[in-house]
Order: C-alpha cells, then sequence, then structure tokens
C-alpha cells in the first residue's frame, strides 16, 4: 500500500501534542513549564501576547521536546498585573468605517518617546487637567477659551500680536513696578472721570498742549 504525503510527513517529525503545565522559572525568553509529564523548557509562541508569570497555568504545543512552544496562558495564578508584549514593530488597525474603544475604570497611562496623534476632530472632556512641559508650540488658526476663572503665573511674558481688542465689564486692574505704554500713532484715554496723579510729578510734553 503507497504511503499517502500525510503519512510521509508523520515519519519524518513526531506529531504534534498539546499539554497543560505550571511555568516554573522564566528567564531570557525562556520559560519552564512543570507537569505530570516532567518539565520542559518552551518559547513563547507569537498568537500568545501575555506575558506568562511563574506559577501561571498554561497551554503547550508543539513536536516534543524540540520543538515546544506556550501557546496560551490559561489562568494566573499569582499577583503580577496582566502585561501585554506586542513585539518592536505593531500595527493596530481597525478596517473600514470601524471603531476603537480603549476603556479603564481607574486609570489609563500612556508612555513613549513621542506621541503623534493624527484626527479631523478631537475632544477632550475632563473633570481636572495637570500639564507639565519643557517647551510647548502651538499653531492654531482660531482659538476660543471660555472659563469662569482663568489664572497664571508666568517669569516672562511676550505677545506680538496683529490686533488686539478686549473687553472688560467689572474692574481692570493693573499693578506694577514700571509702566512704559507707546503708541506711533494715537493715545486716548476717556472715561466719565479721568484722573492722574502723582506723588513727586506729573508732565505734559509736545508740540502742543490742549487742555480743555
Amino acid at each position: 500500500m503507497e504511503s499517502t504525503p500525510a503519512d510521509y510527513l508523520t515519519r519524518l517529525s513526531p506529531p504534534a501534542v498539546h499539554h497543560f503545565g505550571t511555568v516554573l522559572s522564566v528567564a531570557d525568553g525562556c520559560y519552564i513549564v512543570g507537569g505530570d509529564w516532567g518539565s520542559l523548557s518552551t518559547r513563547r509562541a507569537a498568537s500568545c501576547q501575555l506575558l506568562p508569570e511563574p506559577g501561571d497555568l498554561v497551554l503547550i504545543s508543539g513536536s516534543l521536546p524540540d520543538q515546544a512552544y506556550l501557546i496560551a496562558v490559561l489562568e494566573r495564578r499569582g499577583p503580577a498585573p496582566l502585561c501585554t508584549s506586542l513585539g518592536e514593530e505593531v500595527s493596530l488597525r481597525v478596517e473600514g468605517p470601524g471603531r476603537l474603544s480603549v476603556q479603564a475604570a481607574q486609570s489609563l497611562s500612556l508612555k513613549a518617546g513621542d506621541i503623534s496623534i493624527v484626527g479631523r476632530t478631537g475632544r477632550v472632556l475632563l473633570a481636572e487637567i495637570q500639564a507639565c512641559a519643557r517647551q510647548a508650540v502651538f499653531s492654531l488658526q482660531t482659538t476660543r477659551m471660555i472659563g469662569d476663572v482663568f489664572e497664571s503665573s508666568l517669569g516672562r511674558l511676550s505677545q506680538f500680536l496683529g490686533s488686539s481688542q478686549r473687553t472688560v465689564k467689572g474692574l481692570d486692574q493693573t499693578r506694577s513696578g514700571d509702566i512704559d505704554c507707546r503708541s506711533e500713532h494715537t493715545i486716548q484715554l476717556h472715561g466719565q472721570q479721568v484722573f492722574v496723579t502723582a506723588d513727586k510729578l506729573v508732565r505734559l510734553d509736545g508740540d502742543q498742549v490742549h487742555i480743555g
């Protein structure tokens, strides 16, 4: 009776087997898994994204004992948190007009050397926000800010504007050590009452001075 291709492959390599086991130790990407059948050195399969920890109940598969892979973590039995390793180059893609949602009940942390976010629109809804950066650069066409209280504490503030307009309903107060206000053309002060006082000197200097 002639051998089929499947029979020929079976004679060349032993059939793959599956075993339950417990991770005994982890070192340099090698996982020692033990069970009723003894202990075995395995490698984590690319499809097993959850990093195994000592004490975990796992499933191993392969041609024993030379090509054994840890293919799944079935149960986390220790106190270590769940950790996923995706390799060096990873792309997460949602095909078509799909959606991707990431949710956490307590906290969500992102850490990277460089973070880029590209989208058509963006929304951030937070009860409180804190930001700390050595340098920040914003390039905006239109900016609107609506709030109840705005406070800033700066060592230096420089602004270069094409035009500026401000409306204050209540009191507008400025306190400074020195104030230098200059205009290339006209400065106009107007009010129902205008008071200019000085402890030592008030000086008006111009080609023409009109009072009244």
